[in-house]
Parts: structure tokens; sequence; C-alpha cells
């Protein structure tokens, strides 16, 4: 499937509102990448969730959810930033206790999202749960907010989400028969009204309360 393509596939998820965090959020669903299991690949374009929001003039927070219910866990997450509108992975926010994601500036593997080379995706910036793999990901009900500061402006981020120059990458795994797939975001969809988690990393992040910060 080619990049406008998957752009065409994405689903509204959200309706409009105000984070509490202070300003509203887009929401964006994924679109399998790898359609290893047909059964799969429907699961995570229903059930997975990708929430960015402005945290600051020249601050980003993709927020990762998983809502279920079918058996899964998001591990490893990748940006391919075409447009250069990211700078750098500046905290993460894994506040679930069955959340646990390495230390920013990590090497992740797989180095690339599984099923790449079929859409041209070339990750920029990566993280990955840590050991016990995929436990520590982002399982059913669960959530993980990743912040980046800007080279852009916040809504030079969100039009290259649109355009398809920003692309976010999930390599899911544990699916109820044991298999894994790929997904990939494209196009823009409406905001919408932060879910209780949502508010909760909006707020830890306000007080400062990271659990890691990139080392210089």
């Amino acid at each position: 499937m080619n990049r406008q393509s998957m752009m065409g596939a994405a689903l509204a998820v959200g309706v409009a509102g105000v984070a509490s965090a202070g300003g509203a959020f887009t929401s964006y669903s994924f679109t399998g990448v790898t359609n290893n299991n047909a059964a799969n690949t429907a699961a995570g374009e229903a059930q997975f969730e990708l929430q960015v929001s402005q945290t600051g003039g020249s601050t980003a927070l993709f927020t990762f959810y998983n809502h279920g219910p079918a058996d899964s866990v998001m591990s490893e997450l990748y940006w391919d930033d075409d447009a250069g509108v990211l700078q750098a992975m500046t905290d993460i926010f894994d506040t679930d206790p069955g959340v646990d994601y390495e230390s920013l500036g990590s090497s992740v593997n797989p180095g690339n999202l599984p099923g790449w080379s079929t859409i041209s995706f070339n990750a920029d910036f990566a993280t990955e749960p840590n050991n016990p793999q995929p436990h520590n990901g982002i399982g059913v009900g669960e959530s993980l907010g990743v912040a980046f500061s800007l080279t852009a402006s916040y809504q030079d981020v969100l039009d290259a989400i649109a355009a398809g120059d920003l692309r976010i990458g999930v390599h899911a795994q544990s699916f109820a028969n044991g298999g894994s797939e790929s997904f990939v975001t494209g196009g823009d969809t409406p905001t919408g009204v932060p879910t209780p988690s949502a508010a909760a990393l909006g707020l830890a992040m306000l007080v400062g309360a990271s659990r890691r910060r990139r080392r210089a």
C-alpha cells in the first residue's frame, strides 16, 4: 500500500474539545503495514490510537493508547520525520504500572519499523520497552506519552502528519495467536476530548514528573 492510500485509510476517532493541559489535541488511527494476519491487523487498526498535543511553545506530546479488547501489546515506536519538524525526544511518561520504556537515546531493536521497505519508512527516532519485552509495552487499557522538542511550530507538526511527511509507526506483538504486525499513521483528523489517561499525562508534564531525561 502506498503512502497516499495509507493516508486516505486513516479514521477520525475524536470530537472537538480541549485538553486539560491547556491545548486541544489531534487524534490519529493506524493502518496496518505488514498484514501477516488479517484478524490481528483489523484488531490493531480498531484499537490503537495516537493523540498529539501541544505542551509548550516548542514541544509536542505523542500519547499512544491501546484501547483493547483484543490481546496485543504496542512495543517499539518509530518516527519517520521527513519534514524535519522534530528536534529531540525529551521525555517519556510511562505512568501505567505495566508500561516501562527505555531511557531516551537508547538503541532500538529492530532499528526500523518491520515492513518499512513496503512504505519507504525510515526511522529518525525510536523507543522500546525495557526487558522483558514485549511485556513492558503498551498492553490493553494502557498508554504511553513521548515528548519532543520541535524545530518548527506545533502547527507544522500537524501539517507534516497530514501531508505524510511525518509518520509514526508501531510494532505490535502478543496478539492472541502469538503474531506481530506493524502499523503507521496517516492523514489528519479532528481534535478531541482527552481520556483520563491523557489528562494524567498532561498534568505529569506540567509538574515536571517525567520518569527520564535525555542525557546530555
